[in-house]
């Protein structure tokens, strides 16, 4: 297999899969550099995930 045929072959299948579970909630720390979220004014860290989006 090329490796054109192997990557045509990977993105048709990627297409297919459901996004992760936990996907959203690690890119907010991802893009924070590791970090969570700042804390709100009960001392509590939270993940915001759009609910009309997925």
């Amino acid at each position: 297999m090329s490796k054109q045929e192997y990557v045509e072959n990977r993105e048709a299948r990627d297409r297919t899969l459901p996004l992760p579970d936990r996907m959203l909630a690690a890119l907010q720390v991802n893009l924070r550099g590791g970090r969570l979220p700042e804390p709100e004014d009960d001392g509590h860290s939270y993940f915001k995930i759009p609910a009309n989006k997925f």
